[in-house]
């Protein structure tokens, strides 16, 4: 069994800080997803993505406090030689586009969700 921690702190925090097992705290809005025939939209209050059922890209849309900040969102992944870098000062990268289309895509269960979901019985 492992655990993961972090802290949001600002520099005048005082400890000692204490880490007990409590009851998980709800976040502050529910999380809405809604589906249809063409795309799933996720909203966390904060962020809203809108991703396509079928297509090249991975996502459509991001839109932080209804301003856009992304859009058609492609995976690429970088391939970093660094074999004569030692040597010679040479480093090469290469990228590899997503060549694939989705093809489907569905939210498990459309509506709103809530921290509670995530915990188990």
């Amino acid at each position: 069994m492992w655990t993961g921690h972090a802290i949001s702190a600002a520099p005048e925090t005082a400890g000692p800080l204490e880490l007990a097992p409590g009851a998980a705290a709800l976040p502050a809005a529910a999380v809405k997803t809604t589906s249809d025939a063409s795309a799933i939209e996720i909203d966390t209050g904060a962020l809203r993505c809108r991703i396509l059922k079928q297509g090249p890209n991975l996502f459509e849309s991001l839109t932080v406090g209804g301003r856009p900040i992304a859009q058609n969102g492609k995976l690429i992944a970088t391939l970093e030689d660094r074999s004569e870098y030692a040597s010679r000062k040479v480093l090469r990268e290469e990228d590899f586009v997503q060549p694939g289309q989705v093809r489907d895509a569905r939210a498990n269960r459309p509506g709103p969700r809530r921290g509670q979901d995530r915990r188990r019985a």
